[in-house]
């Protein structure tokens, strides 16, 4: 637990009164820690902040003697633009919090737990790092009683279960899929994206199979009645869970499913590969590159733009020409692929990914969102998460450019800006 809780919150925790602790005395090995990611200016976050406080100090009241109970504690990590904000903030709640000055850490937490929206209350245990929870927040909101406290969080392997059922609906044993790669397919018949979706992954599904691969797909429904499901399921050549089954619920949250289609594919050991199997099939609709995992460089598409969101990536953004694309792959490759072997050391979080971009549509999104300017070529860190961004002022990029801006971003010393988003 020593090595893990002060490599995650640093050795110094701070509380109400500006008091600072050592990270470590304040949970013991048999609890559990929540990372409460909030901010002061965010309106949800200050509705949820009271009912947080409430369930905290409810907890905190219960029976210590009781066997079941587990000891609790919460940290904040702050999303606040302000020290004052943040002191300010931190006065309502009866926990401690990453200091302020510590943004590096804080950015480092929103990649290892991709928070992408606020306020996000995940909990761990403190012992191995196991994420037990990343949507405590609507645990609470659920169960204000926390009479299943902890949530933990189950399984891809543990939700799905024993048993699916076939587009007649038949029941099938899920040991049918060991050793396969799946498709979890959210979608619905009432939904026009869906219906014209559903064909498209029906031929890729097809030409995946007949190109040696072992691939299934799992129907996950969000249909309005049993009788629009049986009409859907019954076009499909895959597998599903019975209409209205609890394990919906589950598998939306596990994957925080906001909106369908979506489809998420994962390896054979339920790991995901990614989450926009959609936007893969739709760039490769023969299934080619199946399945779709992030090379160590790759072109940026609308099929992989969502690693952007949720990692630090570099950009060198070109002319457009092939030839341009070829220059870029020339000059990136070599660094990229180092890059990829030094992350596979053991407990190795990748922290930075490599794209280069064509003059496209993606291109001018990425561009028109982060306010970046126009000139090409352009070499560019972008870290969402962290709100920052470095532009390399160089107008001719060539490895030594990019081989400065690297050591810089590995040993802390690149120059970021503020991104306005």
């Amino acid at each position: 637990m020593t090595s893990y809780l002060l490599n995650l919150l640093g050795e110094k925790v701070i509380d109400t009164n500006k008091d600072y602790h050592n990270s470590l005395s304040i949970i013991s090995s048999s609890g559990v820690v929540g990372l409460f990611f909030s901010a002061s200016w965010c309106p949800p976050c200050r509705v949820f902040t009271p009912k947080l406080v409430e369930f905290y100090d409810d907890y905190k009241k219960r029976d210590n003697n009781r066997a079941e109970r587990l000891d609790f504690e919460l940290v904040y990590i702050s999303s606040d633009h302000e020290q004052a904000d943040f002191e300010e903030y931190l006065l309502e709640m009866p926990w401690f919090a990453i200091p302020f000055e510590d943004r590096k850490r804080k950015g480092k937490l929103c990649k290892k737990f991709k928070v992408t929206a606020l306020p996000t209350l995940v909990l761990i245990n403190p012992t191995n790092g196991e994420m037990l929870t990343r949507d405590a927040r609507q645990n609470i909101l659920e169960d204000p009683d926390g009479t299943k406290f902890p949530w933990k969080t189950r399984t891809l392997a543990d939700i799905i279960g024993n048993s699916l059922i076939n587009s007649n609906g038949s029941e099938i044993p899920v040991n049918t899929l060991d050793g396969k790669m799946l498709g979890i397919y959210f979608s619905a018949h009432w939904c026009p994206p869906c219906r014209i979706f559903t064909p498209e992954l029906m031929e890729t599904y097809e030409k995946i199979n007949a190109n040696g691969h072992k691939f299934e797909v799992i129907y996950v429904s969000r249909d309005r009645c049993q009788e629009s499901f049986n009409n859907y399921l019954s076009t499909m050549p895959w597998l599903a869970l019975p209409y209205s089954d609890p394990r919906i619920k589950e598998l939306t949250q596990l994957f925080q499913v906001t909106g369908i289609p979506m489809l998420i594919i994962v390896d054979e050991q339920r790991r995901v590969i990614t989450p926009n199997g959609r936007g893969a099939i739709t760039e490769d609709p023969d299934g080619e590159d199946f399945p779709w995992k992030l090379k160590p460089l790759n072109e940026l598409t609308e099929a992989n733009s969502c690693t952007i969101n949720q990692e630090a990536c570099l950009i060198l953004f070109t002319e457009g020409e092939d030839e341009d694309g070829e220059k870029a792959v020339e000059m990136l490759e070599p660094f990229a692929m180092q890059y990829a072997e030094k992350m596979k050391s053991p407990n190795q979080d990748q922290s930075l990914f490599f794209f280069y971009a064509m003059q496209d549509d993606i291109a001018y999104s990425v561009r028109e969102f982060a306010g970046l300017e126009e000139r090409v070529p352009m070499l560019v860190i972008i870290d969402i998460l962290e709100q920052r961004c470095h532009i390399s002022p160089e107008t001719n990029i060539t490895p030594d450019i990019i081989k400065t801006a690297l050591e810089q971003f590995q040993n802390g010393t690149l120059p970021f800006k503020p991104l306005c988003l």
